[in-house]
């Protein structure tokens, strides 16, 4: 006696008895029939340049998109979209196989210009200081407070590969905000006055030789000498001639000598009386430790230690642009003359393509 049939054959026989069994059957056709008219995959193959996701990211803004009707896939327009979007793709072929869509890419055009490659670079308009810098990766080759001449090259960068999509440009103008990657302050020539102190230059005793020095130096920025006074170490003498000079119009003015601690060097004590404000005395670069800079109604008082006579670069020459630039000078700013400030005198002189002054 058979008490019970088991098994799949008796299983599917009782299933077929049964509404439901055909029912599942045929939802279960209906929907293999409906992913099958879907693309369910897009392959993109041939590209030497454009990466793969730009690609994609494009075709989805077209709405061609992986789990769309395979129905609504128009390969021809595809490919055409293509080459109007990408000038560089000469040949462009879409085709759709089943589920997938297949699409293929050849950038001939692209290879024509390969011998075209240029790297980018950026130049200075004018002669001038550069006020500041922002560099997000990378060494920078040019520091604030350098000095630059016009047509100089300040900074270069090569796209790799030759060509670039414009989301990645768009990128990179973003990362750098709206602060300009270089800031050059063009450098004015300026009408100085320079008072030279000393009881011994003034009686006569010595020659006076700072003063053909510091014209010199100046002569190279186009900066003529419109007044000059020897003064003795008398610090109201040197008062009044630095308010003299400011009188007669000097946009820039320099004291030489009595800048050291000696009880007879009385020149800070005279810039001081003219009422100037005083940003440092005092610098921790050598040559040009007692070097003081001030501001008298906007026009730069300087003090000349003696090394500026003569050493071959001192603080002057590093501070001497920006302050042709009318780059005002802060407290903060000398500190960080630390970093770089040790001149090492070399044999050949190769100053400003070297370390000193390059915080």
């Amino acid at each position: 006696m058979v008490k019970e049939r088991i098994g799949g054959y008796f299983w599917l026989r009782r299933g077929m008895a049964r509404a439901s069994f055909w029912c599942g059957i045929l939802s279960m056709l209906c929907i293999l029939f409906l992913l099958a008219g879907r693309i369910w995959g897009i392959e993109v193959s041939g590209q030497s340049y454009h990466t793969k996701d730009s690609i994609l990211r494009y075709l989805e803004s077209e709405d061609v998109y992986g789990g769309m009707a395979g129905k609504d896939v128009v390969c021809s327009e595809i490919e055409a979209k293509l080459r109007k979007k990408y000038q560089d793709i000469g040949w462009a072929s879409v085709e759709k196989s089943g589920s997938k869509l297949y699409v293929r890419l050849d950038e001939v055009l692209l290879q024509k210009k390969k011998h075209k490659k240029l790297p980018a670079s950026l130049v200075a308009e004018n002669s001038g200081t550069v006020l500041s810098i922002v560099t997000k990766t990378g060494t920078a080759k040019v520091r604030a407070g350098d000095q630059v001449k016009k047509g100089q090259k300040l900074a270069g960068t090569r796209i790799i590969p030759l060509v670039i999509e414009q989301e990645k440009m768009d990128a990179m103008q973003a990362a750098a905000g709206a602060e300009p990657i270089l800031n050059v302050l063009p450098m004015q020539a300026k009408k100085v006055g320079i008072i030279t102190t000393g009881s011994e230059v003034f009686k006569g005793r010595i020659e006076d030789k700072f003063t053909p020095i510091l014209q010199s130096k100046l002569a190279v920025y186009g900066c003529e000498m419109v007044f000059h006074k020897v003064c003795d170490d008398d610090p109201a003498g040197i008062t009044a001639a630095i308010l003299e000079a400011k009188a007669a119009g000097c946009e820039l003015i320099f004291t030489t000598g009595g800048m050291s601690v000696d009880p007879d060097d009385r020149t800070p004590l005279a810039i001081k009386n003219t009422g100037a404000d005083i940003i440092t005395y005092g610098a921790p670069v050598l040559p040009g430790a007692m070097f003081l800079v001030s501001y008298l109604d906007g026009v730069p008082v300087c003090g000349l230690p003696g090394c500026v006579m003569y050493a071959k670069r001192t603080i002057f020459d590093l501070l001497l642009p920006r302050l042709l630039a009318d780059d005002p000078i802060t407290a903060e700013d000398i500190a960080r003359l630390g970093e770089g400030g040790l001149c090492l005198n070399c044999e050949v002189c190769h100053w400003p393509n070297c370390g000193f002054g390059h915080c």
